[in-house]
C-alpha cells in the first residue's frame, strides 16, 4: 500500500476525523465526549484494565503502559440514547414498566419487554390477534401472532437472564419461540417431531411502514402489492414508502434439524388485508418443503427460522455471509439468514465458505504493533473432527454481492479450528506474527474466510458446521474480534533507523523506521522508485558513530557512490529506476561486532524479496524490474548457549563463550543431552537493557523461566544431567524489542525418523513435535520480522555466491560426515545399474570430495532446472536459495546430502545408448577448452554464465568450481571470478593469461570449462530422474534408460597410450568414445566405448588394474605387471576377453560379476587367460 502516515499523531487525527465524518465503528482516541482521555506511558507496571474508549460495536481497554486491547463486535453492542449517551444493549426480558409504547400502542395487555434497547420488544402472556407480539424502532412498529390457537407463554433463562419465552400451540409439536435482538425480532418455529404440517400462518401488522419484494426494491418507485409469494430463499422488505426509506427485513425463512442439514426451501405467500390510516394489515403464509419435512433420515426437533431485522444505519460495520459451490451465483447474507454454513450443506457437493468482516480494522492497526488476537465464534452446529481454516481475505468485498463466482481474494492461513460436535462458543487464536506483518505494511485486511481447506483446493466436504453471524441474541452468540496492540513509536529505547525513497511521480515517501515500509508496496502497478536515503540514531548504544553508508543501482547509470546519513543515493533528476540497493556500516569493514544492518525491497510482482545484510545486494536485476519500496532494521547480536552431556558418560559441558545467533552448535560429540540453554546480547547496555526470556519443558514434566545468571549473564534455563529439555521457547521481555524482531529457534533429536522441526516463533514451542524427547541439539537466532532465511534477496543476472551457492564447505564436517563416511555402494547402483555400479565403486569409494557434486547441483538450482523445496527439509521449507540452507551438521534430515552425493556421481554418466556421443561426455564446451585457454577465455567472455570449471594439475582433472564473471585487466589478462565449494560465502578469484596460454588459481594450472547447458541436454532425463528420487525416496531410477548399452572401460597405472582398438589406435583419437574423470582419483581412466574390440598393454612392472564392464555383466584384471588383454563387447551383452603374460609366473587376481549378483573369482598364472562373461553364466580357462 502507498504510505499515507507522516507520524502517528497525523494517523490518529486523520482516523478520528474520518470517524467523525464517515462512521467508521473502529475506535480512535477522542471519539467520545464521555470517553476517557487516555496517556502514552512507557515502560510502566501494567495496572487494571480500563476502557479507554467505546463505540456502538467496540470496546478499547488499556492498561496504563500503552498497551490497548480492543474488542470489536459483529452487531452493535452500545446504541445511543436520548441524550447521545452510549448505553448498553440488554436484550433480555423484564417485566413491563411502561403504560404506552413509543409509537403509542396501550401496554395494558403486555407483560414483558426488552430490557434496555433502541428497538423495543413487548410481549403477552399468551398471543392472539389482540395482543400479538409488538416490535418498534423510531416511529415504526411491528405487530405478529400466529393464527393458532397457543398456550400461555413460558420464560426461558440463559443463566440468571430471561431471555426468550416460547408458546406452545395445541397441536402437539409445534412450538413458537421469540427472542428479542439488538436489531429487532428474532422467531423460531420448534417443530418436535415428524409433522404433516408444512404451512404456518401469521398475522402481521405494520405501522408507517409497509411489505415490499425484493423485485420492488429494484423499482424507482415502490408500490404496495396487494399480493405476491416470495421464491425460495428470498427475504420481504419493510419501507417507508412516503419517506422513500428501507427500514427492516424478514429474512428468508430456513430449516435446519438437530444434525445441522439445512434447507431453504421454504417461502412467504403474503396478501395485504386492510389498510387503515398509517396501518396496514397482513396475512403470511410460510410454508416449506414436505419432502424436507418427511425425509426418512431427518433427525428432529426441525427449527424453521423467520426474523425481523430493523435497519438502523446506511453504514455496514460488520459483514458476513457464506457462498455454496453448487449455488454459484447465489448471496447467502444476514439479510436472509442468521448463520453461516462451512463444508456440507445439503449434500457433499454443496461446499460452502463463511465470510467475515469487521469495518475499520485495517485502519486501526495501521503501523501498529500487534500482539494477540482472537476471534470468538458461536456454532449452531458442528461435526466432530472437522478441520476448518481461516484465511485472511485481501480484496474488498460487500455482503449483498459476494458468491461463489466472485469470492474475493484470500491469503494466509491465520488459523486452524478442528471441532468437537455441537461445539458452541469458541474463541480461535488468530496468527498474531502474521496480522502483525498485514499491520506493519499497511497491507490489505478485509475480513476472514472460513473454509475446509489451507488454500481452497477441495471440491466437496463430508462434515458441515453452522455459525451464527451477526443477526443473534444480547450479542452473546455474535461473532467477536479481541486484537492487542500497541504504537511502537511510545517504545523506542533501541538503536533506530529511518529511511524514505524518491518516486517516478517526483516525490519523496513518508518516513519508514524500524521495519515499517517507505515507499509504494501495492501490487504490480506500484510506482517506481528512483533513489532513497537513510539515516540512524544510536540511542546510547553501541553503533558506529560514523553512521551507514548505502548505494543504488540502476541499469543506466550502474551503481551510485556510495552516500551517507541522509544524502540521497540514486538520482532524483533522471528517469532512472532503482534495481538494487546495498547498506552497511561506515567502517573499514561492513560488519559490526554488536549489530546487524538488516534491509529489503519490494519488486512489483514478485512482493517483498528477502532480507539482506551488511553490504549483501538487495534487487532484482531481471529486466523491466524495478524496486518500488523498502524496509530496514538494525537488529542486535546475540549469543545462546547450551549445557549438555554426552549419552556415552555424565560429562557435563558448556559451549565456551556462547554460539552467535544463527549458526549451530557443530559439537563433534554425538547424541548431545541438552539439559540447559541461554542468551545474551553482545552490546553492553543492550545486555542490560534487555533479555530474551526462555522457557524450557523438562524431562520430568516441571517448566523452568529463564533467570539471569550473574556470573555470565546469560539468561539460563536450565535442568540437570538426568533432566533434559524436551520443548523450549523464547520470547523479548519487552515492547521496544518484540515490535521490531523475532526470536526464532529450533531443535533436534537424533533418532531415526524424527525429522527436525521448523524454525518456531517467539512463543511457539520448539520439540513440540519431538515426542517428548530430550533435545540434542537447539539453535536461537534474533531476526527481523518476516525473516524467512532462505528467501531470495537478489534475483540477479549472473550467479550470486550468497544467494545461490552453499553455506557450508565441502568437507567431512561441512556434510557432517565421519572420519571413514563414502557414497554408499546402493547410490552407485541406482545411477548405474548393479553391474557399473558395483565395478564403478570398487575403483572409486574412497574419495572423500564432493566439489563436482555441489558445483552441478548450485547451478541447476539457479537455473531452476531443479527446486530447492524438493530436497528441504522441515526447517527450511521456505528456502528459495542454496545458501540460505542450515548446517548439516545440526539436521537429522539427508536430503541434501544425498542429493550432492547423486550430483557428484553423475560425472560418470554416459548418455542414451545409439545417440551420437562427442568426444567427451561433457560435450562440445568441455571438448574445446580442454588445453585450449584462448577458447576458454573467449567462452567465457560470450557466456557469463551456466559453466563448471574443471581445476587440474599438470593436466590432472582434480577440483571443480563455479564460474561466476569474468573481468578484463589488460590486454590477454582476465580475473576469473570463482565460487569455491571449499571456501564457501564469498568470491575466489583466478587469472587467465591468453597471451602465454596459462591459468592460475592458488595451487591450480588448468581449466577446463564444462557448459551445465549442455550438460543438461545431454542428461535431462538423469537429472530428472535424481530429483525425483530426492523428494521421494521410493521413486526407482530407471538406470537401464541410459545405461542399458553402455560398455565401459575402466583402468589404473595405465597410460591412455596404451589402450587401443584393433587397428592400434589409442583410445582418446576414437570416435565414439567418451572420457569421463574423477576428480577423487586422477590416475584412473574412465572411458565408455561402443561395441568392439579393444587392446591393453600393461608394463613397467607396476600393478595395473582393468575391468571391462557392460550393463549386464563385467571382467576384472588386478595385480597385472607385464602383459597384454584383448576384450570384445559383444552385440548379445557378453564380454569376452584374452590376456597374454610376459611372465607366466606371474600371478593375476581375475573375477566377474553380473546384474544378478553372481561373482567369480580366481588367482590365475601361464601364458594365456581365457575368459567369457555373461548374464548367469562365467567360465575362466587358463593355459599353463
Amino acid at each position: 500500500m502507498k504510505s499515507t502516515k507522516a507520524t502517528n499523531k497525523i494517523v490518529s487525527l486523520l482516523l478520528v476525523m474520518a470517524m467523525l465524518t464517515s462512521g467508521f465503528c473502529i475506535p480512535q482516541p477522542s471519539v467520545h465526549a464521555e470517553t476517557e482521555e487516555t496517556t502514552t506511558v512507557t515502560n510502566t507496571k501494567p495496572q487494571a484494565e480500563k476502557i479507554t474508549q467505546k463505540t456502538e460495536n467496540a470496546t478499547v481497554y488499556g492498561d496504563g503502559t500503552g498497551k490497548k486491547r480492543a474488542e470489536i463486535y459483529a452487531q452493535d453492542i452500545r446504541f445511543k440514547d436520548e441524550k447521545g449517551k452510549l448505553t448498553d444493549y440488554d436484550t433480555s426480558l423484564k417485566d413491563i414498566t411502561e403504560r404506552e409504547s413509543e409509537t403509542g400502542e396501550n401496554l395494558a395487555t403486555y407483560d414483558y419487554q426488552t430490557t434496555t434497547t433502541d428497538k423495543m420488544t413487548y410481549f403477552p402472556e399468551k398471543v392472539t390477534s389482540k395482543t400479538p407480539i409488538l416490535s418498534e424502532y423510531d416511529q415504526y412498529a411491528v405487530k405478529i401472532n400466529p393464527k393458532e390457537t397457543v398456550q400461555t407463554g413460558t420464560l426461558k433463562k440463559e443463566g440468571k437472564e430471561v431471555m426468550q419465552i416460547a408458546y406452545e400451540t395445541k397441536k402437539n409439536g409445534v412450538d413458537y419461540q421469540y427472542e428479542s435482538t439488538t436489531d429487532g425480532l428474532k422467531e423460531s418455529i420448534i417443530l418436535d417431531k415428524k409433522t404433516d404440517q408444512n404451512t404456518f400462518e401469521f398475522n402481521i401488522t405494520l405501522k408507517n411502514c409497509s411489505l415490499v419484494s425484493q423485485e420492488d426494491l429494484k423499482k424507482e418507485s415502490k408500490k404496495e402489492n396487494k399480493s405476491w409469494q416470495t421464491k425460495e430463499g428470498e427475504s420481504v422488505f419493510l419501507y417507508d414508502i412516503k419517506e422513500d426509506r428501507l427500514i427492516g427485513t424478514l429474512p428468508a425463512a430456513f430449516m435446519i434439524d438437530a444434525e445441522g442439514n439445512y434447507s431453504e426451501a421454504c417461502n412467504y405467500n403474503i396478501t395485504l388485508v386492510n389498510k387503515n390510516n398509517d396501518e396496514k394489515q397482513y396475512h403470511m403464509v410460510l410454508k416449506v418443503s414436505k419432502q424436507y419435512l418427511g425425509d426418512a433420515d431427518r433427525a428432529y426437533p426441525v427449527t424453521i427460522d423467520p426474523t425481523v431485522t430493523w435497519n438502523t444505519s446506511d453504514v455496514r460495520k460488520f459483514s458476513s455471509a457464506y457462498v455454496c459451490s453448487t449455488a454459484p451465483n447465489s448471496n447467502y447474507t444476514d439479510e436472509n439468514t442468521n448463520i453461516l454454513c462451512v463444508g456440507k450443506r445439503d449434500t457433499a457437493k454443496d461446499l460452502c465458505r463463511a465470510y467475515l468482516k469487521f469495518e475499520g480494522v485495517e485502519s486501526l492497526l495501521a503501523g501498529m504493533y500487534v500482539e494477540k488476537a482472537n476471534l470468538e465464534l458461536n456454532f449452531h452446529q458442528s461435526d466432530a473432527g472437522m478441520k476448518m481454516y481461516v484465511r485472511q481475505v485481501t480484496s474488498g468485498w460487500g455482503a449483498p454481492k459476494i458468491t461463489y463466482s466472485n469470492q474475493p481474494k484470500r491469503a494466509e492461513t491465520l488459523a486452524e479450528i478442528t471441532a468437537s460436535a455441537n461445539m458452541g462458543k469458541t474463541t480461535v487464536p488468530l496468527d498474531e506474527e502474521l496480522l502483525d506483518s498485514r499491520a506493519r505494511d499497511e497491507g490489505r485486511m478485509c475480513g476472514y474466510e472460513i473454509t475446509t481447506s489451507k488454500d481452497d483446493s477441495d471440491t466437496s466436504s463430508g462434515k458441515s458446521a453452522w455459525i451464527y453471524n451477526s443477526v443473534s441474541v444480547n450479542g452473546t452468540k455474535i461473532p467477536k474480534l479481541t486484537i492487542e496492540y500497541y504504537d511502537k513509536e511510545d517504545y523506542t529505547d533501541c538503536p533506530r533507523i529511518t529511511y524514505k525513497v524518491y518516486d517516478e511521480g517526483k516525490h519523496w515517501s513518508v518516513e519508514g523506521n524500524d521495519g515499517g515500509f517507505a515507499g509504494d508496496n501495492e501490487g504490480e502497478d506500484a510506482m517506481a522508485a528512483r533513489a532513497f536515503q537513510a539515516s540512524v540514531s544510536a540511542n546510547g548504544y553501541s553503533i558506529p558513530s560514523t553512521g551507514i553508508k548505502y548505494r543504488a543501482y540502476s541499469d543506466e547509470a550502474g551503481w551510485s557512490a556510495w552516500k551517507t546519513n541522509g544524502a540521497a543515493a540514486g538520482d532524483t533528476s533522471k528517469t532512472y529506476n532503482m534495481k538494487a540497493v546495498e547498506m552497511q556500516w561506515n567502517t573499514t569493514s561492513a560488519e559490526n561486532a554488536y549489530y546487524d544492518l538488516y534491509y529489503r525491497v519490494y519488486v512489483p510482482g514478485r512482493g517483498w524479496l528477502g532480507w539482506a545484510k551488511n553490504a549483501q545486494t538487495a534487487g532484482d536485476y531481471t529486466k523491466g524490474n524495478y524496486i518500488s519500496a523498502m524496509e530496514a532494521v538494525i537488529v542486535p547480536k546475540m549469543l545462546y548457549n547450551m549445557a549438555f552431556k554426552t549419552e556415552s558418560n555424565d560429562d557435563q559441558s558448556e559451549v565456551n563463550g556462547g554460539i552467535n545467533g544463527e549458526k549451530y552448535h557443530l559439537s563433534s560429540l554425538k547424541n548431545n543431552y541438552v539439559y540447559g540453554a541461554g542468551t545474551i546480547f553482545k552490546d553492553s547496555k543492550m545486555k542490560s537493557n534487555h533479555h530474551i526470556e526462555l522457557n524450557a519443558k523438562m524431562k520430568n514434566g516441571n517448566t523452568v523461566l529463564s533467570q539471569k545468571n550473574e556470573k555470565d549473564s546469560f539468561w539460563w534455563s536450565t535442568g540437570s544431567t538426568t533432566n533434559g529439555i524436551i520443548q523450549y521457547n523464547a520470547r523479548l521481555a519487552d515492547v521496544a524489542m518484540r515490535s521490531r524482531y523475532n526470536v526464532e529457534h529450533t531443535g533436534s533429536v537424533a533418532i531415526s525418523g524424527i525429522p527436525e522441526e521448523k524454525w518456531k516463533k517467539n512463543k511457539k514451542w520448539t520439540g513440540s513435535e519431538l515426542k517428548g524427547n530430550v533435545l540434542n541439539n537447539l539453535c536461537v537466532r534474533l531476526v527481523p520480522k518476516e525473516y524467512d532465511s532462505g528467501k531470495k534477496a537478489c534475483y540477479s543476472a549472473k550467479f550470486e555466491v550468497c544467494e545461490d551457492g552453499y553455506s557450508f564447505k565441502n568437507s567431512l564436517l561441512g556434510l557432517d560426515y565421519s572420519e571413514n563416511d563414502e557414497i554408499p555402494k546402493s547410490k552407485y547402483e541406482d545411477l548405474f545399474g548393479k553391474v557399473v555400479g558395483n565395478e564403478l565403486y570398487l575403483q572409486y569409494h574412497g574419495g572423500t570430495g564432493r566439489c563436482y557434486g555441489m558445483s552441478l547441483s548450485s547451478l541447476l538450482f539457479y537455473r531452476k532446472n531443479w527446486f530447492i523445496k524438493s530436497v528441504l527439509s522441515s526447517i527450511d521449507e521456505k528456502t528459495e536459495k542454496v545458501y540460505g540452507l542450515a548446517g548439516q551438521k545440526a539436521k537429522t534430515d539427508t536430503k541434501l546430502r544425498d542429493l550432492i552425493e547423486y550430483s557428484q556421481l553423475a560425472q560418470f554418466f554416459t548418455i542414451n545408448g545409439g545417440s551420437i556421443r562427442y568426444a567427451y561426455d561433457y560435450g562440445q564446451t568441455y571438448e574445446k577448452t580442454t588445453n585450449d585457454i584462448k577458447n576458454t577465455i573467449q567462452y567465457l567472455i560470450n557466456n557469463q554464465e551456466n559453466y563448471i570449471l574443471s581445476l587440474k594439475i599438470n593436466g590432472k582433472a582434480v577440483h571443480a568450481v563455479v564460474f561466476s564473471g569474468t573481468k578484463k585487466i589488460s590486454e590477454g589478462i582476465y580475473q576469473v571470478d570463482i565460487y569455491d565449494v571449499n571456501e564457501p560465502g564469498k568470491i575466489s578469484t583466478g587469472k587467465i593469461d591468453a597471451n602465454n596460454n596459462t591459468f592460475t588459481y592458488g595451487q591450480y594450472n588448468g581449466v577446463s570449462l564444462y557448459s551445465v547447458e549442455e550438460l543438461y541436454s545431454l542428461y535431462k532425463d538423469r537429472y530428472s530422474q535424481i530429483i525425483a528420487r530426492i523428494g521421494n525416496p521410493s521413486y526407482q531410477i530407471n538406470n537401464a534408460s541410459y545405461m542399458k548399452d553402455a560398455n565401459v572401460i575402466l583402468a589404473e597405472n595405465v597410460a591412455a597410450s596404451q589402450i587401443t582398438n584393433e587397428e592400434g589406435k589409442s583410445i582418446e583419437d576414437l570416435e565414439g568414445v567418451s572420457k569421463v574423470d574423477n576428480f577423487d582419483n586422477p590416475n584412473s581412466l574412465m572411458y565408455y566405448v561402443p561395441e568392439g574390440t579393444y587392446h591393453v598393454a600393461a608394463s613397467d612392472k607396476k600393478d595395473a588394474s582393468i575391468t571391462f564392464v557392460n550393463y549386464d555383466t563385467s571382467v576384472s584384471y588386478d595385480n597385472l605387471k607385464d602383459g597384454e588383454i584383448s576384450a570384445t563387447f559383444k552385440k548379445d551383452d557378453s564380454i569376452q576377453s584374452d590376456m597374454k603374460l610376459d611372465d607366466k609366473t606371474d600371478t593375476v587376481k581375475v573375477s566377474t560379476y553380473d546384474k544378478h549378483e553372481n561373482e567369480t573369482k580366481k588367482i590365475c598364472s601361464g601364458k594365456q587367460i581365457k575368459v567369457m562373461s555373461e548374464d548367469n553364466h562365467a567360465s575362466i580357462k587358463v593355459v599353463k
